[in-house]
């Protein structure tokens, strides 16, 4: 029977450190955002809501 490692919280986020990834932080205007929007920030800081439009924000949806 093999015997079972046990190993701390830190010691197990350094150990599996190589099989995670996260996207590249880029910043913009001070501030680290994903690779994908910072490309696309000028779309983003262009976008002028029009008086009459409505935002609405709920939770993402969860299975």
């Amino acid at each position: 029977m093999s015997e079972k490692r046990v190993l701390s919280y830190s010691d197990s986020i350094l150990e599996a450190g190589g099989s995670m990834s996260r996207f590249p932080l880029i910043p913009v205007q001070g501030v680290p955002l994903m690779n994908h929007i910072a490309n696309n920030w000028d779309s983003i800081s262009a976008f002028e809501p029009h008086p009459s439009d409505l935002l609405i924000a709920t939770y993402p949806k969860a299975v």
